[in-house]
């Protein structure tokens, strides 16, 4: 009896160790620091409860007007997850005082926090239930530029990226960015004739250590500034420029300093966020990605290069793996590949880059703030397409992250090749045209589309073609509508009863706006169906 207790003992603690070490990830990088016995460990923490822009965006109604609204979702956001946070705040600030942490801080477009620590403090908070995975964050190569290898003509013009994708012709048309604002997410910016009047470096800054403001040391961050928005080379001439420093003078960077980064450029009202930066991807989502993900739903347009580890395939870089992101390979002036462009598949399987754009000898901004360099990459296609970003928001400012994806990856052209070329190389000029097709979204969207009466009203005029027949048998009340200015799309619930069974069921539907109609999503519209049987 006793040897068969001690064997369900033993089969018991087995369980619990199992179920205990399955509570928190710790990367096989990080166990090797917490081994050794560190004594400052940088780390990410990455909760189990996720609050996320969506969230927010389902449980509260904010203005229409997008700077006001992503203004008030910042503040949601930072209300409920340092409320989530709030029992590892207390954690962290008790072992702060026992000399265990040097630094905890929380982020606010995910609920994370960036963690530097012991290793006892470490393992303290993976033992926490809260805790979903703690992630090693020590400085990491973002940047890898490539020097010119695949140009086969003596000469190559100056202007020949801007040429190719048709932008200075979309410029002539008086499209050029006007007033877009644009991040540049690199190395800092350094102010350059170029960019004269349209650099705000009031809105910028450095998240890296030792570089207090957001001005260039390294020359990338500001030939790519000058890509998108130069006066010359630039595909968006209008735009205005947010440097954001999160790669130093060496090209080094932290996940936590990016991240850092796309917070800032959200919260300071980036329309578009140009990342000519990245790492070796993982199996996994990694935190940075994910705050990309809550970026992209928090209605800004994500640009990311794909890397230069080609030609190999699944070298994909992170974030440019993630799928929501418009990832972008580069081309040389002849159309083909370049050689060092990194190939899909990613390390998940996924189909990368989406699109090419001119990345060879690529002529721009350079840090002395009058001359300029050339240089190769797929940093430096990026920024072209980030620039034509900003042309098609000039000319239609509702658009999403995901309709102006689609509309560059069916405007591209040239060779379209899967996980190479992605759909093609881009084009300014179809890209806008495209703009005109009278079945896309509406250039200017009045006041009254947004008006709650006109959406409960279109619901149920929605509802009431789903029923046919059947309508007269269910009640539909409407308890309440959230809107989401930034990506135009309604969320409402809706209690359905049927009237004489009095079987009731609140459902949560989604409607978006086509010809100035809200009509339920292909989801929605299933949901119903599923309801009242059909």
């Amino acid at each position: 009896m006793i040897k068969k207790n001690f064997l369900v003992f033993v089969l018991l603690a087995f369980l619990f160790t199992s179920y205990s070490s399955a509570q928190c990830y710790l990367g096989r990088n990080l166990q090797k620091k917490l081994d050794q016995n560190e004594k400052e460990i940088p780390v990410i923490v990455v909760f189990k409860k996720s609050v996320r822009v969506k969230n927010a965006l389902q449980l509260s109604t904010f203005s229409t007007e997008p700077d006001q609204a992503r203004k008030q979702i910042k503040r949601y956001l930072e209300q409920q997850n340092a409320h989530e946070q709030g029992f590892i705040t207390s954690l962290c600030d008790r072992m702060k005082q026992a000399k265990k942490i040097q630094k905890a801080e929380g982020f606010w477009l995910i609920n994370a926090m960036t963690v530097k620590a012991d290793s006892s403090a470490i393992e303290e908070l993976s033992a926490q239930g809260e805790i979903a995975q703690i992630i090693l964050d020590v400085p990491r190569l973002m940047i890898n530029p490539r020097k010119s290898e695949l140009s086969t003509l003596a000469e190559i013009p100056e202007d020949w990226g801007v040429d190719f994708i048709r932008s200075q012709e979309a410029n002539r048309n008086g499209f050029t960015g006007q007033g877009v604002k644009v991040a540049v997410v690199d190395t800092g910016v350094a102010p350059h004739t170029e960019l004269e009047g349209r650099l705000l470096s009031d809105k910028g800054k450095s998240f890296v250590d030792g570089e207090e403001d957001s001005v260039d040391l390294n020359g990338h961050g500001t030939h790519c500034a000058g890509t998108v928005a130069g006066n010359r080379f630039g595909v968006a001439p209008g735009a205005q420029i947010i440097p954001i420093k999160v790669l130093g003078a060496s090209g080094f960077g932290t996940f936590t300093g990016i991240m850092e980064g796309v917070q800032h450029a959200v919260a300071e009202g980036a329309q578009v966020i140009s990342m000519s930066l990245g790492g070796r991807a993982s199996v996994e989502i990694s935190p940075l990605e994910t705050v990309i993900e809550e970026a992209i739903d928090a209605g800004v347009v994500c640009v990311i290069a794909a890397g230069n580890e080609g030609p190999g395939s699944q070298t994909i870089a992170s974030p440019g793996a993630l799928v929501r992101a418009i990832t972008v390979g580069a081309n040389d002036i002849e159309g083909e590949i370049a050689g060092f462009s990194s190939r899909g598949p990613t390390i998940r399987g996924d189909e990368k880059p989406d699109l090419s754009a001119p990345g060879v000898d690529i002529t721009s901004a350079s840090t002395d703030g009058q001359s300029f360099a050339k240089l190769s990459g797929t940093s430096m296609a990026t920024p072209h397409v980030a620039g034509l970003v900003a042309l098609l928001l000039e000319k239609k400012s509702q658009l999403t992250h995901d309709q102006i994806k689609k509309i560059l990856m069916e405007t591209s052209r040239g060779k379209e090749e899967v996980n190479v070329f992605g759909a093609g190389i881009v084009d300014a000029v179809d890209a806008l045209t495209a703009l005109d097709d009278p079945s896309g979204e509406e250039e200017s969207l009045p006041a009254h589309l947004f008006n709650q009466k006109k959406i409960k009203r279109d619901l149920r005029q929605g509802i009431q073609k789903l029923m046919k027949k059947q309508k007269k048998f269910f009640r539909v009340e409407i308890k309440d509508v959230s809107l989401n200015p930034l990506q135009v799309v309604s969320v409402l619930r809706v209690q359905i009863t049927h009237k004489k069974t009095k079987k009731s069921e609140t459902l949560r539907l989604e409607m978006v706006l086509q010809s100035k109609k809200w009509v339920l999503t292909k989801e929605s519209k299933q949901e119903v169906q599923k309801f009242i049987g059909q």
